[in-house]
């Protein structure tokens, strides 16, 4: 049996490209974080947002979902949500993130981004 924590991800798209934070422990990664008690995929993602980016969303379907081992004994179920700009976009990093990044599509592969998340980001291209 597999015991996995859960992480809600979203891929927002906005002028050509996809919303990169990084994390000086983690790199650059979809904003996005783990679920609360009581909270559904959704709200999770609104407040993630919210937290890491002062930002709004609304948050559309799923586009991918994986189990990712961090460590032994440590898996997290990971869910891509696509996402969309509630209101204007005008970031603010929380001091959960160091760098923000509009990184456009073609230039994807030149980011060390982990391949789960390339994935996730080329899913919701291949949807729209």
């Amino acid at each position: 049996m597999i015991t996995a924590s859960i992480s809600i991800k979203g891929v927002l798209l906005v002028d050509g490209g996809v919303v990169l934070v990084h994390s000086p422990e983690r790199g650059w990664e979809l904003p996005g974080g783990h679920m609360e008690s009581g909270e559904t995929p959704e709200q999770t993602l609104v407040r993630e947002f919210a937290e890491e980016l002062s930002t709004g969303v609304t948050v559309d379907k799923p586009v991918h979902a994986y189990f990712v081992d961090i460590v032994q004994g440590r898996t997290i179920f990971v869910v891509a949500y696509g996402c969309h700009v509630s209101g204007s976009f005008r970031p603010q990093l929380s001091p959960e993130h160091d760098k923000l990044m509009i990184c456009p599509l073609d230039r994807l592969s030149t980011i060390e981004l982990p391949r789960v998340f390339r994935e996730s980001i080329e899913r919701l291209g291949h949807a729209a």
